[in-house]
């Protein structure tokens, strides 16, 4: 048991929950797991049969945990005087119908099964030769949720919790294949549940192995100098200002979605958080029983910035698909068993002063530093289509010397923007900016050119699914507009075409020549040369690289100045993954 796990158990609040809402509305619902936390297993026992803590409606205080099956069954010797079963159960039987509801759905666990809190050995012949015995459950540790599936029970809405052994988290990254597969076993062997089913695997920690940029974040509201957000979001409730620091979002962590809907290994970059699998709830019951469902704890900046999940699913047409072939559970063991025996992973040179330098010193990782970095593995796989038309620009006010940013979302869902410069800003060594504009809106803000390092700015600008922009300059003599647009596929036509569209317009009556360099996929530099007063639109095709765009562009003459447009064009058709970051 770990400390953090530990300090769970002394920690309760008292709010609604989305159960809540499930039982007021008549829809169906269940938390499905071996064992509750608060039962306090012991040891082995409690690492194999117990829940982990991972059902944090434990620590609900109106919940009334300690009412739980279990407790009225075992009696609850935490308490002074110790309550034996009768006990226990007169307080439960006190309780509205609706609080006996909230009791057994959300903390009933497998008590039907005789050996839930048993463990036996099983012993198996290891690589070795060598007899090796360990111990594992002896009974279901899904026999409830196994049962309700077979007999066609399965609620509307259910939560699978798995004991610590199956977590997968990084304490305990052993048996959770095995759980995972004996789930989308138990759901597929019956074929009337599945065709309506929707399996969400979501995990809550991955100690950031699965993250290359900073997480988003709401800015302070407290402090004008941390960044800015659309009118009709409200950032106070994800910022925690005692500590001065934001809550969430976090680094991202693995969401798999099985279904008929969500077939053929897709990859979807749209920004999720937790809130978003009940984001997703709320549209699909609306849907489906005609209420309004409304989560009252989700706060207008994540209803802004993170998606639903609608993205996900694609039409299904009744096609049939083969299904993978599930783990065997001793065979799952008797692998993990000797993976333990096997010798310790040999680990990597670390990267040297000088290489570290090098990388750093090269943000396009081009072939010399290309091999000092971790290599992803190589290949492409289908993209959804993602709610998503994003800007950013920067423009100089010459007037005040300032840098005029801009952001906006075109499409029905805002979006984040995360700002760092390079350099330094009023001192500020690598200052950070976050910014949040709601759909459809634009969103506007002013930074001091003279309090950039050298009084050259020099900010770089991260957005979801690719979104990048690197802008710099001095605005001493920076007379041109540059509009990085999308084209669309006719004049009344809203849909994008995919191709990019360069705006420029020269403020200078002389002309000037601008080049524009691909960073990522091998087309040739263009020069272009702009009369004196004059304007340009320049497209560039990025049908070839399935979308997928990164180029800068530079003013003949002027070392300073420069613009990177890179990120993806949504033209409402599924796309595919980077192959640049593919190496294809």
């Amino acid at each position: 048991m770990n400390d953090m796990a530990e300090s769970r158990k002394n920690v309760f609040v008292d709010w609604s929950s989305f159960p809540d809402l499930l039982e007021e509305n008549d829809v169906s619902w269940k938390v499905y797991q071996n064992e509750i936390w608060t039962a306090d297993l012991q040891g082995k026992t409690d690492y194999w049969l117990g829940n982990y803590g991972d059902n944090a409606l434990e620590y609900i205080k109106r919940n009334n945990v300690k009412l739980a099956p279990y407790f009225r069954k075992h009696g609850d010797n935490t308490v002074t005087p110790a309550l034996g079963a009768e006990g226990v159960t007169a307080r439960y039987n006190q309780l509205s119908r609706r609080e006996k509801n909230i009791v057994d759905k959300m903390f009933s666990g497998n008590d039907g099964d005789k050996h839930y809190l048993k463990l036996e050995a099983f012993t198996f012949t290891n690589d070795k030769g060598q007899k090796e015995t360990v111990n594992i459950p002896r009974g279901d540790v899904f026999h409830q949720f196994r049962k309700d599936v077979e007999e066609g029970n399965l609620p509307t809405v259910s939560w699978l919790v798995a004991p610590q052994a199956f977590s997968d988290h990084t304490s305990t990254p052993l048996y959770g294949t095995w759980y995972v597969s004996e789930a989308l076993d138990i759901l597929t062997k019956n074929p009337e549940v599945w065709k309506k089913t929707i399996f969400i695997l979501n995990y809550d920690e991955n100690d950031g192995y699965f993250d290359h940029f900073a997480p988003f974040i709401a800015p302070n509201p407290y402090d004008n100098e941390s960044g800015k957000v659309s009118s009709n979001i409200n950032t106070e409730s994800d910022f925690y200002a005692k500590d001065n620091s934001p809550i969430g979002l976090g680094y991202r962590v693995p969401c798999i979605v099985a279904s008929p809907w969500s077939k053929g290994g897709f990859v979807n970059s749209q920004i999720f958080d937790h809130t978003s699998t009940l984001m997703f709830l709320e549209n699909f019951l609306e849907k489906k029983t005609g209420k309004k469902i409304t989560s009252p704890n989700i706060s207008s900046w994540r209803r802004q910035v993170c998606g639903d999940l609608t993205s996900v699913f694609r039409p299904y047409n009744g096609e049939k698909f083969p299904l993978p072939d599930f783990e065997n559970k001793e065979v799952v063991i008797r692998n993990i068993q000797n993976a333990k025996n096997k010798p310790k992973q040999t680990l990597p040179t670390p990267l040297s002063n000088d290489e570290i330098k090098k990388i750093n010193n090269n943000p396009s990782f081009d072939d010399s530093v290309f091999h000092l970095l971790p290599q992803q593995e190589k290949g492409i796989r289908p993209a959804c289509i993602l709610p998503y038309i994003l800007y950013a620009e920067a423009s100089v006010n010459k007037e005040n010397n300032t840098l005029v940013l801009q952001f906006e979302s075109r499409k029905e869902i805002g979006a984040p923007f995360n700002i760092y410069t390079p350099t330094s800003y009023k001192g500020d060594i690598g200052k950070t900016w976050s910014y949040a504009v709601s759909a459809g809106d634009v969103l506007e803000d002013v930074l001091d050119i003279n309090q950039f390092e050298n009084k050259e700015y020099n900010i770089c600008i991260h957005a979801p699914n690719g979104f990048f922009r690197h802008f710099t300059g001095n605005g001493l003599d920076e007379n041109i507009s540059v509009i990085c647009d999308y084209e669309q596929k006719g004049i009344f036509s809203k849909q994008l075409s995919g191709n990019v569209i360069v705006k420029i317009e020269n403020k200078e009556e002389k002309s000037i020549t601008v080049t524009l360099i691909d960073n990522a996929y091998g087309k040739p530099a263009q020069n272009i040369i702009i009369s004196g007063s004059g304007k340009k639109e320049i497209l560039i095709d990025v049908k070839k690289n399935n979308y997928w765009y990164d180029f800068t562009m530079k003013i003949e003459g002027n070392k300073i100045f420069g613009k990177r447009y890179a990120g993806h064009v949504e033209t409402n058709e599924y796309s595919t993954s980077d192959p640049y970051m593919g190496a294809v």
